[in-house]
């Protein structure tokens, strides 16, 4: 296998604003204390380098990253003392020896060294509101994974950081239309309620983008969103299926729609159908026509996708 290098976006804030609703600093905007949640930066990060890949942190201005205070309490880690020392261990090594202390500015990262990138991870927690979906430097980033449809993988609050997009380029939301996982507002009003203030809403933020926004128990309870290159999740719980699904060697290829039917190492498939399927040829007449050219394998188009090893095409989208 391999080895591909993986660029994983931090946060320089250690808080976020939270207006305040009760108590006698009611009406005023406070500094929250957050930062990456440990669980959803360790664990895909550990699935990313026990798979052979490199890893580079980058960050709004090369700030130190700070951890959540709630991510490293036994409780986030449902009392598994052991379970939360490897995780610390394993942040504490890549302070050691991939300068996660020192992150890489957004602007030192040149559209040629993108290039070099085989997909982005962006971890959750708060700290993403502070400083992360109104930067211009990142709105660049995301759009060249975007564009060359390379796996880009966010989880909780995390996706807000999508809107950075909005900044770069032409202005839009390269993610309007796509179906979306993250911190649901429903969890993020509880939180509210322990804290007594307001904070942003990831959920309906993006769906107001034009975002379709997917929230359900399977959700809550470790599942994740495909779409297109997009893989997203709303919580701790899915960190682990996030990792799993953000490996840059076995991820698939986009393909565009571009007929009902379409010819791969000349068998004609039949993109109607749930799992695409061998039809007769005769029956095809699209497939060949020049206003609907027959797509070449291992190009990359958006819409299904193909196995880079193999000529199996399945639908590039769903939840897991």
């Amino acid at each position: 296998m391999h080895s591909k290098k993986v660029l994983v976006i931090l946060s320089d804030g250690h808080s976020f604003p939270l207006k305040r609703n009760t108590g006698h600093d009611a009406g005023k905007v406070v500094d929250q204390p957050s930062g990456y949640f440990l669980q959803e930066l360790a664990k895909p990060l550990n699935k990313i380098l026990n798979a052979g890949h490199e890893v580079t942190f980058a960050s709004p201005q090369g700030r130190e990253p700070a951890p959540d205070p709630s991510s490293e309490s036994l409780v986030a880690n449902a009392g598994n003392f052991y379970e939360r020392q490897r995780e610390y261990n394993l942040i504490e090594r890549m302070k050691r020896e991939n300068g996660f202390s020192a992150p890489r500015p957004f602007n030192t990262i040149s559209n040629d060294e993108l290039t070099t990138f085989a997909a982005v991870f962006i971890p959750g927690e708060h700290a993403p509101l502070q400083d992360l979906a109104g930067n211009a430097e990142l709105g660049r980033i995301l759009r060249y994974f975007h564009q060359e449809n390379k796996p880009t993988a966010v989880i909780c609050h995390g996706p807000y950081a999508l809107l950075s997009t909005k900044k770069a380029g032409d202005g839009s939301f390269v993610y309007n239309g796509y179906k979306i996982t993250s911190w649901s507002d429903a969890e993020e009003n509880l939180m509210e309620t322990l804290w007594g203030g307001e904070a942003n809403k990831v959920e309906s933020t993006l769906r107001n983008e034009g975002a379709v926004m997917v929230e359900g128990v399977r959700e809550k309870t470790g599942g994740t969103t495909l779409h297109r290159e997009l893989v997203s999740a709303g919580n701790p719980v899915a960190a682990n299926a996030l990792g799993d699904r953000l490996d840059p060697v076995s991820y698939t290829v986009p393909i565009r729609i571009i007929s009902e039917h379409f010819v791969l190492n000349g068998i004609v498939f039949d993109l109607k159908s749930q799992f695409l399927t061998q039809v007769d040829p005769k029956k095809a007449h699209k497939a060949h026509s020049p206003t609907h050219p027959t797509p070449p394998h291992h190009t990359k188009w958006a819409g299904f996708w193909a196995h880079p090893s193999g000529p199996s095409v399945r639908r590039g989208e769903g939840n897991k």
